[in-house]
């Protein structure tokens, strides 16, 4: 939902003011999920983080796809940006594997919300004002979507898609189950987040 969402708010309101948006919710919202109790709470916060976990990708597509108009380039440099992404990913997730147990998960959130409101600055401060794009009726995109949606092959890759994502965002709650049930600690599923990204980059 929050991909759909930011991607639709992207071609309405502009990129930066989309990511800007999104990470000052991330922000705020993260700090709530850190401190819920109570089970509503925590489920709305953990909604309203679920919402803008993915909300930069769509905007960073279209950006990119606006800024470098040929596929190599683009190819390029989104390789690029998956490399460091997973890069990242193995560092947040061995040093907060690492922390977790000195400081508590409570403060790992804070840290989170700290990063993403430091993302905001750095939006608000390097990411270009462009002028928004408001789709008319009579776009010759809104014919485009109109056929590709009309084509059986997307809607095979938009449900292979939604079944291989299905699988893989459970492991984000199976698995931590199953190692607290095995006396694995946070640390431990700190390494394993470091051995998935280490994955992706390798392969």
């Amino acid at each position: 939902l929050g991909s759909i969402l930011c991607g639709w708010l992207a071609d309405r309101i502009g990129h930066r003011t989309t990511l800007l948006a999104a990470m000052v919710l991330a922000s705020a919202a993260l700090p709530l999920l850190a401190q819920a109790q109570a089970v509503p709470g925590l489920l709305a916060a953990a909604f309203t983080a679920g919402t803008i976990y993915d909300a930069p990708r769509p905007v960073f597509t279209a950006a990119i796809a606006a800024t470098f108009p040929e596929d190599r380039d683009r190819a390029s440099l989104n390789a690029w940006r998956n490399f460091a992404v997973n890069v990242a990913a193995a560092v947040a997730g061995t040093a907060g594997g690492l922390l977790a147990g000195p400081l508590g998960i409570p403060a790992l959130i804070w840290a989170n919300a700290a990063a993403c409101a430091l993302f905001a600055l750095l939006v608000w401060h390097f990411m270009p004002t462009a002028q928004r794009e408001s789709p008319e009726t009579n776009d010759p995109r809104a014919a485009g979507y109109r056929a590709a949606f009309h084509d059986p092959r997307l809607w095979l890759l938009l449900v292979t898609s939604l079944c291989a994502l299905t699988c893989a965002a459970s492991l984000f709650s199976s698995m931590p189950m199953l190692m607290a049930e095995d006396g694995l600690n946070a640390s431990d599923y700190g390494w394993t987040q470091t051995a998935n990204a280490g994955a992706v980059l390798l392969l």
